[in-house]
């Protein structure tokens, strides 16, 4: 009798807290819903489900529906460090998407023309900091938190890195970004084996482009030295 009663007060127990974890559970995601609708007034989001962290932790995210852009999965995440609790979300990654993705791309076609290879995928983990329904374009690319990263192919014969530097400097000089710059031989055609041409390393010249805090904006890894 004494064991059954044992367990019976252990499974309350369990039961118990199950409950106020389901409670905190939804009472976190009803302030993150707050939290994202009040801060884009200009949309409305609805819960879709829980993306990674675990509730005890300190870290909760979710996956949210925007009625603009329904099939994108936007993430808000809550931190709680010594009880304050900062909320951050990936929505402007997809707000600004195909306008990111077009204004590079116009950038690079006019300096190298059309014979290009370019990829951007919006990063829908990283949260650019702050933000509003009143963030425009312009502010957002130039963010250093907006997290842009692209892959690029082009045609063109490096002879000179400092220039090539330059070079770069000059095209993405409003845009804060990162990302690898392949330089094939210059009457490589662009096609659809790039990818593999690139995954094979038979590119000529391979730059990463980084971000700095400094006056010239960006740094440059080269894979390789300049042939003489």
């Amino acid at each position: 009798m004494k064991k059954i009663l044992a367990v019976l007060l252990i499974l309350t127990f369990v039961f118990s807290l199950t409950g106020c974890n389901e409670y905190h559970k939804n009472d976190m995601i009803n302030e993150m819903l707050i939290y994202v609708n009040e801060k884009y007034t200009d949309d409305t989001f609805q819960y879709v489900s829980m993306s990674g962290g675990h509730m005890g932790s300190n870290v909760t995210k979710i996956i949210v529906a925007s009625e603009k852009y329904p099939d994108k999965e936007i993430r808000v995440i809550c931190t709680e460090v010594d009880g304050e609790k900062n909320f951050t979300d990936t929505y402007l990654n997809f707000k600004f998407e195909e306008q990111t993705r077009e204004y590079i791309k116009d950038k690079l076609q006019k300096e190298f023309g059309n014979n290009i290879y370019f990829k951007y995928v919006p990063d829908d983990l990283a949260c650019t900091e702050g933000g509003s329904s009143e963030t425009i374009f312009e502010e957002y690319i130039n963010e250093e938190s907006s997290h842009i990263y692209i892959s690029v192919a082009v045609p063109y014969e490096v002879e000179n890195k400092e220039a090539v530097n330059n070079l770069l400097q000059n095209i993405f000089s409003d845009i804060a970004l990162s990302g690898d710059i392949y330089f094939f031989d210059a009457e490589t055609d662009i096609d659809a084996d790039i990818t593999e041409k690139i995954e094979t390393k038979q590119y000529s010249e391979k730059v990463y482009i980084s971000k700095t805090e400094t006056e010239e904006k960006y740094q440059f890894e080269w894979s390789s030295e300049i042939r003489s």
